[in-house]
C-alpha cells in the first residue's frame, strides 16, 4: 500500500502536466484567446528551467559528465533560447528577424544527438559522422542567422531533428536504460517538425511541459542505471 502511494505521488507531476495540456489547449480552442498562447509560454518556460537546473545539479554532484551532463546542456539551450524569446513577449518587441534564440533552440538537439550516437550501435565511426554532420547542420543555422533566411533554417531544423528521430528510432529495441530516453527524443523530434508546419502547433506546444519531465526522468534513468552498470 505505502508503494502504490509512493508512485502515485511520483507520477502526480507528469498527470497534472498532462491535465494542463488537456485543459489549456482545449480553453484557446474555444475561445480563442491569445492569453492562453502566453500562459502557455510562461509554463513551458518555467518547466524547461526546472529541468535544466535539476539535471545540472545532479550531474555536478554526481560528476557524471555523460548522459547527464549532455542532457542537462541541451536543456540548458533550450531554456536560454525560451527565455530569449520570454523577454521579447514582456517588452512586447515585435521583430521580423531570425533570432539568437531560435539558434540556441535548435542547438540543443546536438547535446541530445550525442547522448543518442554514443549508445550502441552507433559507437566509434558512426558517431563520429553523426557529430560532424548534426554540427555542419547547425552551423547552417547560424549561416541563416545570419543572414535571415526562413527557408535555411527551416531547413535545418528538419534535418536536426530528422537526425535526432532516425537515431531514437534505432534504439527503441534496445533495454529501458536506452529505450525511455529514445522514445522521449523521437517525441520531441516530432513536435518540432510539426511545429516547423504550423500542425497542431498549439496542441504540440502545450504538451511541452509534460515532455520536460519526462526528459528528466529518462536523463536520470541512463544515470542511475550507468552507475549499477
Amino acid at each position: 500500500m505505502r508503494l502504490e502511494k509512493q508512485n502515485l505521488i511520483k507520477q502526480l507531476p507528469l498527470a497534472s502536466a498532462l491535465l494542463y495540456a488537456a485543459a489549456i489547449t482545449a480553453a484557446e480552442a474555444v475561445t480563442g484567446s491569445a492569453v492562453f498562447i502566453h500562459i502557455n509560454i510562461y509554463i513551458t518556460d518555467a518547466a524547461a528551467l526546472w529541468a535544466a537546473a535539476l539535471l545540472m545539479s545532479r550531474a555536478i554532484r554526481e560528476h557524471n559528465g555523460k548522459e547527464l551532463l549532455y542532457t542537462a546542456l541541451g536543456m540548458s539551450c533550450l531554456t536560454l533560447g525560451n527565455f530569449y524569446f520570454l523577454l521579447l513577449d514582456i517588452v512586447s518587441f515585435e521583430y521580423d528577424v531570425i533570432s539568437v534564440g531560435l539558434f540556441a533552440k535548435v542547438c540543443c538537439y546536438l547535446f541530445f544527438i550525442a547522448v543518442l550516437s554514443a549508445q550502441k550501435p552507433f559507437r566509434m565511426k558512426r558517431a563520429a559522422a553523426v557529430d560532424i554532420g548534426s554540427f555542419a547542420v547547425a552551423a547552417t543555422c547560424a549561416y541563416a542567422v545570419i543572414t535571415n533566411s526562413y527557408l535555411v533554417i527551416n531547413l535545418s531544423v528538419i534535418l536536426l531533428n530528422l537526425l535526432c528521430a532516425v537515431l531514437a528510432a534505432g534504439l527503441l529495441r534496445y533495454p529501458r536504460r536506452v529505450r525511455f530516453f529514445a522514445q522521449v527524443t523521437l517525441f520531441l523530434a516530432v513536435k518540432d517538425i510539426l511545429s516547423v508546419f504550423s500542425v497542431l502547433s498549439f496542441a504540440t506546444d502545450s504538451l511541452s511541459p509534460a515532455l520536460y519531465i519526462l526528459i528528466v526522468r529518462s536523463a536520470l534513468l541512463m544515470g542511475e542505471e550507468e552507475e549499477n552498470a
